[in-house]
Order: structure tokens, then C-alpha cells, then sequence
């Protein structure tokens, strides 16, 4: 089952930039668990980066409003919900904070 998500181009970034926090993980040194996670999150990452790249090159200032869509597979969307929602409690910027709570509110809505 294939969940499509629209996002602005700011939830895009912010996704982006916690994505990014994977990479910076020791696989070796992980659980189960957290290993299972990592490699659905690597797969997530990819897709996002790469919205990320094509947004960025056609970016001007009319564009920015605009909602871009991401598919992803049903079980990398509910990876991803977890994972924002882990991330989403050490927030401290209100504007990341509603970034976040915007993307947890359509994952959910997708995956019920």
C-alpha cells in the first residue's frame, strides 16, 4: 500500500534535516530493532533528499507555497511518523515544532 504525502517545501527541508541525523548512526552498534529502523529510514531518506535536490534547483519565490508530493511504502511512513515524533519532543524552535506536528498530523491521517 503506497501513502502519498503533499508537502511544502519547508516540511521537505525539515524532513530532510532530521533524515540526516541517520546517516550519523553506527549500524554496528545498534539493536535489532533500531537496525530494522535504520534501514527502512536510509530508504526514506533517498526519496526525500532527492525531492529535496529537485525543489531546491527549480526554487524561486513562487514556487515556495507550493506542495510537492513524496510516496512512500506503508510501513516507511509509519517508520518516519515514529521517528518525527521522537525528534518532535526535543524540539525547542515553535516553527519546527508546527513543521513537525503538520507532518505527524498527515502521516496519521494516511496510515489510519
Amino acid at each position: 500500500m503506497k501513502i502519498e504525502l503533499k508537502l511544502t517545501t519547508d516540511e521537505i527541508n525539515y524532513l530532510e534535516g532530521k533524515c540526516f541525523l541517520i546517516q550519523a548512526m553506527d549500524f554496528r552498534n545498534l539493536d535489532q530493532q533500531s537496525k530494522k529502523t535504520y534501514t527502512i529510514m536510509i530508504d526514506v531518506l533517498d526519496k526525500v533528499t532527492a525531492k529535496a535536490k529537485s525543489i531546491n534547483r527549480r526554487l524561486d519565490l513562487f514556487d515556495q507555497k507550493k506542495k510537492s508530493k513524496i510516496t512512500l511504502k506503508y510501513h516507511e511512513a509509519y517508520i518516519l511518523e515514529a521517528f518525527i515524533q521522537g525528534f518532535f519532543k526535543a524540539e525547542t524552535d515553535p516553527y519546527k515544532i508546527n513543521i513537525a506536528r503538520i507532518i505527524i498530523s498527515q502521516l496519521n491521517q494516511k496510515l489510519a
